[in-house]
C-alpha cells in the first residue's frame, strides 16, 4: 500500500523530517542534512538552493549535467538524480532500508496509514529497534496491531499522522506497487533484478491504471 509510505512532495515532509528520517537509518548528520535539503531544493519552485541543498549550479557541473527539476516527484525514482543520493541509499544496504521503500510520489498526502506501513517505514520514522524501549526480540515479536500502535505513536510526533475519523473514512486500498525482486543467491539483501507495476484503483475495486 502506497498509502503506508511517506510522500516526497507532502509539505509537512520538510528538510527538518527528513533529515531525521535520514538519521534515523543510521546516516551522519553531514550526508544526511545533503540528502534533506536537496530533495526538497528539487521539488521546490525557486532556484534558491538551502544551506547544504543543491539547485542548477550544483547539476550544470556534473559529468553529464542536468537541469534541478523545481517541481514535485513524479516517481521515487527521481531520488537517483538527486545530490547525495547513492545507489546504495536508495537501494539500501547492510540491514539499512533503502528510500525506494520508504518513499513515494504515488499521492502527496500529509498522512500515512500505521497499519500498512512496512518495518522499514517504520525504522524511518521510529529510529532504530535496537536502540528503542524494548529490545529487538520484543519488536518482533508485536501482533500486527502492536506494531500499528506504535508506528502510530511515531506518526503523531512527527505530524504524519490521520485524525480518527479520516482514518476510519479512508480504509479501502487507493495506490499499490506490485513487485517481484530477484535476490542475490550468494546472500544478503542485495536485488539484482526487479520488475513492478504501481496501481491505481477506483472507487471499487477495480484498476484505474
Amino acid at each position: 500500500d502506497e498509502m503506508g509510505k511517506i510522500s516526497l512532495n507532502a509539505s509537512q515532509v520538510d528538510e527538518a523530517l527528513l533529515n531525521q528520517i535520514l538519521i534515523n537509518l543510521g546516516y551522519d548528520e553531514a550526508d544526511a542534512s545533503i540528502v534533506a535539503d536537496s530533495i526538497v531544493d528539487w521539488r521546490d519552485e525557486d532556484d534558491l538552493h538551502r544551506a547544504n541543498g543543491a539547485e542548477d549550479d550544483y547539476y550544470r557541473k556534473l559529468d553529464r549535467p542536468y537541469p534541478c527539476k523545481d517541481a514535485p516527484f513524479d516517481s521515487v525514482e527521481e531520488l537517483r538524480l538527486v545530490r547525495g543520493v547513492t545507489r546504495a541509499m536508495f537501494y539500501g544496504h547492510d540491514d539499512i532500508p533503502g528510500l525506494r521503500d520508504i518513499f513515494t510520489a504515488a499521492h502527496d498526502q500529509k498522512v500515512l496509514r500505521s497499519r500498512t506501513a512496512s518495518d522499514k517505514v517504520e525504522r524511518a520514522l521510529c529510529g532504530d529497534p535496537q536502540h528503542r524501549g524494548r529490545d529487538k526480540k520484543g519488536l518482533d515479536d508485536r501482533t500486527d496491531e502492536e506494531r500499528a500502535f506504535d508506528v502510530s505513536t511515531c506518526l503523531k510526533e512527527t505530524g504524519l499522522a490521520p485524525s480518527p475519523r479520516n482514518q476510519r473514512r479512508d480504509e479501502k486500498l487507493r495506490y499499490a506497487t506490485i513487485e517481484a525482486r530477484v535476490m542475490d543467491p550468494a546472500g544478503g539483501d542485495r536485488v539484482i533484478a526487479h520488475v513492478g507495476a504501481q496501481v491505481q484503483f477506483d472507487r471499487g475495486d477495480d484498476f484505474v491504471t
